[in-house]
This record gives C-alpha cells, structure tokens and sequence, in this order.
C-alpha cells in the first residue's frame, strides 16, 4: 500500500505564536479574546523571553512601519513592560522578563536613527506624554539600583537595561531624562558592594554616558557630572582603579594574541638567529610588521573604560592622587601580594595606550583614530598636573610594557625608568606610525602638547632624564618633512597650526637642552638632528611669513607671534653650526660632522641655550575642549551588553 506522508506539524512556542500576532496588527483582544488586556500581557511576561526571535523580529522591520502600524503595539508593550517592573516583586518572572523584553525593544527601535521626538512618539505615545512614561522608566530604574532588598542579579540587569537605554539613545533628547535622577549615590554603592564590586564596570560606564550627555551645554544641570567633579570617597575611587586596571590589561591581551611582541630574551634571540640561517628565511633580513587588517577589530570593546578614567582624571583632584599614590611608594614598601598582582593602573594605561597608538590609523578606523585621540587628551590631563608629573619621574616599581609590533620597535627601557619615559615612548609611537595623506592633525597637534609640557616641566624642575631623546627629534623632523611635502593633508590653517606647534617643541627643546638633557653628548646629538633637517626647516619659511597675517583673534595672533619667533630662532641656532662646519672644511659624514658641534658646543656653550626656563607652564587642555569620544563610547558600550545576536 501506499501511504501519504503527512508532516509533523511544527510546534510554536505560546511566546512566538502570540508575538507573531502582535507583529501581524492583531490586539490583545483579537489574539486573546476570553482575556482582558491586562490578562494578557501578564500572561505574556510570564512567558520566558525569546531574545533572538524578538530582536529578529524588530531588526525587520523598517522604520516608518515602525512609527505607523507597529506603533500602538509598542506603545502598549513599552507601557506594559514599565507596570510590572514598577509593580511586582522580585521573585516574580515578570519582573525580569520585563527588563529583557524592554532592553530588547530600546536596542532594536533605537538602532533605526530615530529622531528624539520620534522615540517619544514610539515608546510613549507622543511628546505630551513623554515626561510621565520616561520620568517613570528612570525612576524604576533609580529605585532598584538603591534598594537594599533588591538581589545582586536583580540590581545587575537593570544596570545592563540602563547601560542599553543609555547607550543606544546616546545624545537624542530622551537622554535627558536620565539627568532627571541622581543616579550617582546608587552606581557609588555597586561599585563599592562587595557583593555588586563584580559589575564596576557596567557602572562605570553608564556614569560616564550620562556624565558626557551634551556635556558643553548641560553641565551644570547633570547631578552625575558633578558627583565625579566632587566625590571624595577614596574607597570607591580605588574600586574604579582596580576594574579599570583589568579592563585595560584585557585589552591589552586582545592585541597580544594577535601578534606576540615579547621582549626578547637571550633564549629567543638566539633561536631567531639560528633560525635567520635557513634557506627560507635568509631573505627576511628584516622584521615585517604584522598584517594591519589583522588589527582591524582593535581595541576590543572593553577599551570603552578609558571614557570614565579620562573623565576622573580631568575632573577629579582626590581621583588623581588615588591614581598616582602607588607611584609615590618605593620599591621596598610594596607587600608580595601587591608585587604579583597587575601592575598600577597608570602603568597599565600607559601600556594600553601604546598599543592604540601604533596601531591607530592602520585601517583608517574612526573609531581606533577616537580611541587615539582620548589616550593622548588623557595624556595631556596629566602632563599639565604638577603632582602627576612628579609622580611620573619618580623610579619605576616595574618595567611597562610597551608595543613593540609596528616596525622597528624602540629601545627597551630599562625595568626601573621612569614612567615618564614610557609616556614618551606612546608619543613617539604615534609620530611613527601614523602617516597619512588624511593626517590626523588634532591628535598630532594634542601630541605636540604634551611633549611640551614635559620638557617644560623637565627644563623647569632641572630634571635630566636619561631617555633615547634621538627617535624623538627624528620622528618630529619627519613629521615637519612629511607636512612640506605632503599639501593635501589636511586644510592649510590647521597644517600650520601643527607645523607651528612642532617649531615651538623644538625651539623649547634647544632652549633648555642643558637643563633637561642627561649628557654633553645629548645635547650635540638634538643640535646635531637639528642641524640635519636644516632643509627641512626652510621648507617651512613661507608658513610663517604668512601666518602672520591670517590669525582671527588676539591669543591666534600672540601663538603665532610665538611660533614665528621661535622658527626664527631655530634657523639662526641651525645656521651658526651650519657655517661652522663649513668653516672647519670637514667630510660631511655624520661623524664628522658631529665631532665638530660637540667641539663647538664644548668650548662656546650652547648657542641660543638658556640656563633658566622662566616660561609660564603651557596650559591647553582646556583649548583641547571634547574629545568627540561619545559615540563610539555608546557603540562599544551596547556591543558588551548581552542581547540578540
């Protein structure tokens, strides 16, 4: 006989089949008819959510249908969502059903480029009603983060539900109804809370989202803002240092894995060396960098932490003295535990920062250029603080490890230098390695800052500091090479303004060479490097015989008086030492060459040299203004945060 084949007819999850009426327009009456509304959504969120199927399901859907026939829909489910979060216990399934269902609605609509006034029109029905629904969902939220009661798992995914709604609204103007509460007293308990300490990051980063909430123009109304200007307890600040750190080191990792840069050891550079003798490798006499579109990911998302430490370190005095505190310590007074675990943050730091730095610009990444941008603007924080700088020159407790994957790597740094000399390293990795015709000119320009700063302080203070201060004048005479030859890079007034700031580092450096240089011979080697790129230099003549004219305003007029002068100056020191080694008839090798601008140098003193730097301290943090880090901050922030694939 021949029997028909029937198919298993294809089972349907109660959630499914009645999500799928929703989205087909049918209401809850339709789809439920022995129910009364309220019945049925209860019942709905008592069923257990379907991420993936839901996020499907608004991922699909365009945006004016969203806004047009879905939109009594949402309204009614967003409503709903926001009663039994409000109204039923924590025991209760509902409750957290209804913060997963509402953090999957935020994403999925928000990811369609609402408008403001739009999100409220979706989520509340209209902009009449918007303070009542909005003012209750941060108020639900607020309540919870501070009730005592609440579990740990509870207080954590509404935390996620907050850090979603923040993230994902970024700076529309719903945004603003999480100034409405001060949610920094409940974030300062979690991160403190033994038992929530484990979600100091989700915290730290939701305070920083809200903190940078159209930070120039609503500060003063922005109770987060102002709780990280002024908080003082020492302890939570000290819990922020510690997620950070092993947020950063992860980072860290992430492009490790990707490309191993351990120093070498004598071991491994003994086995390259043998290894240099196979046939297959005896063409690779020199070492390649790795392939940039291996890099294309970096940072990993968990970088995002960088916004909240950049925000404490320029606003927070008690936060910094919590940063630089393990600085101060010497060597001996640090315990075995303290020895084993990571190294401080600020070495940390600096060590993250030098993997973004190298790797910056390698694929022309807006993101990876943002995350460049917010180290050396943090990097800047820093320099211009006289504590922080007298912390960075005490003894290292520990070498910091730097990137050593961009091609070729900087000398390796002694285990005990300075973290100075490390932060140096950073700057000089993006000098290096960041050459484009679409050249990054403010991050450049935010780099020359803070070498300023630093040899101003060095000058200052009297401070030698024993450093490879030669790749520092190649890569910044490379950089003035790059920008003569280079016209398209980026707009004439802002080429100038980096040009201009580069000429003043370098005169600042001749100036000052002896009070901040750690040897005779390193003082010959910057006039030496000087003298080299006096082509270089006259380049540039045309740049300043013009800018004089251009400056808009008084403080553009006095910098550019100030970079004309010092251009000036570096051409008359180049000059002197140009005619008088035409004067000696020398070969014009480099040993020759440099033989006699020591002798010179030796006998008369430092041409243009002075013995005191009594130069007010550079201050340009503040000009700096935003560092335009928000969106990404709230890409990366809703990337960590679990939801549908």
């Amino acid at each position: 006989m021949n029997f028909k084949h029937t198919p298993t007819p294809r089972l349907v999850s109660k959630f499914i089949a009645s999500y799928d009426k929703l989205f087909e327009g049918f209401s809850p009456q339709q789809i439920a008819p022995h129910e009364s509304p309220t019945q049925f959504w209860s019942s709905l969120l008592s069923l257990k959510v379907d991420i993936s199927y839901l996020g499907g399901k608004f991922r699909i859907i365009d945006k004016d249908a969203l806004l047009t026939f879905h939109k009594p829909f949402i309204n009614e489910l967003f409503s709903s969502c926001l009663f039994y979060l409000r109204t039923v216990s924590y025991g209760d399934s509902r409750k957290i059903n209804s913060m997963e269902t509402l953090s999957v609605v935020l994403r999925c609509c928000l990811e369609k480029n609402l408008a403001g006034w739009e999100a409220m029109e979706l989520f509340a029905g209209g902009v009449a009603e918007s303070d009542t629904v909005f003012l209750d969902f941060v108020g639900i939220i607020d309540t919870i983060l501070s009730d005592e009661s609440a579990s740990a798992d509870i207080k954590h995914r509404v935390l996620q539900l907050a850090v979603v709604f923040a993230c994902s609204i970024n700076q529309l103007s719903p945004g603003a109804y999480l100034l409405r509460k001060n949610f920094f007293p409940a974030l300062l308990k979690m991160i403190k809370d033994p038992e929530t300490q484990a979600f100091g990051f989700e915290a730290a980063l939701l305070l920083a989202i809200i903190s940078n909430f159209h930070r120039t123009d609503a500060a003063k109304l922005n109770p987060c803002l102002q709780s990280v200007k002024e908080v003082e307890d020492r302890e939570m600040l000290k819990c922020i240092c510690y997620t950070a750190n092993y947020t950063m080191d992860s980072v860290i990792k992430s492009y490790q894995e990707i490309s191993d840069d351990s120093p070498p050891t004598f071991a491994s550079s003994m086995s390259n060396l043998f290894a240099s003798f196979r046939p297959d490798r005896a063409l690779s006499a020199t070492p390649v960098d790795p392939h940039r579109e291996l890099f294309k990911n970096q940072p990993v998302e968990a970088a995002v932490i960088l916004l909240p430490i950049h925000d404490f370190i320029r606003l927070n005095p008690v936060f910094n003295a919590v940063l630089l505190e393990p600085l101060m310590l010497q060597q001996q007074q640090q315990t075995a535990s303290e020895k084993a675990s990571l190294p401080p943050l600020l070495y940390t730091l600096l060590s993250m920062s030098s993997y973004v730095l190298s790797h910056a610009s390698s694929i022309a990444s807006p993101r990876a250029t943002a995350y460049a941008n917010l180290c050396l603007a943090t990097f800047l924080d820093l320099v211009e603080n006289d504590v922080a700088m007298s912390s960075f020159l005490q003894p290292g407790l520990s070498a910091i490890r730097l990137c050593r994957q961009r091609q070729p790597p900087l000398p390796q740094g002694a285990n005990n230098r300075p973290a100075i000399g490390a932060l140096l390293d950073c700057c000089v990795l993006w000098l290096r390695h960041n050459f484009h015709k679409k050249l990054e000119v403010r991050s450049y320009v935010c780099c020359t800052w803070v070498l300023q700063r630093v040899i101003w302080f060095l000058s200052k203070t009297k401070r030698r500091l024993e450093y490879h201060w030669e790749e520092l004048w190649r890569a910044l005479n490379f950089l003035l090479d790059f920008l003569a030859n280079k016209t398209e890079v980026a707009p004439s007034s802002r080429a100038e303004r980096l040009v201009q700031e580069t000429v003043l580092l370098l005169d600042c450096s001749i100036r000052y060479a002896e009070s901040f240089l750690p040897s005779p011979s390193a003082v010959h080697q910057l006039v030496y490097e000087l003298v080299r790129s006096s082509s270089v230099l006259q380049k540039h003549h045309t740049v300043f015989s013009q800018t004089t004219h251009r400056s808009p305003s008084k403080s553009a007029n006095s910098s550019t008086a100030a970079a004309n002068a010092a251009y000036h100056h570096l051409i008359d020191v180049v000059s002197h030492y140009e005619g008088k080694v035409q004067e000696s008839g020398v070969a014009s090798s480099a040993v020759a060459v440099l033989r006699v601008i020591s002798k010179e140098v030796e006998r008369d003193g430092l041409f243009g040299g002075k013995e005191q730097n009594e130069e007010e301290a550079p201050k340009h943090a503040d000009e700096l203004g935003e560092v335009g880090f928000i969106r990404f901050a709230c890409a990366d922030g809703l990337a960590l945060m679990p939801g549908p694939d």
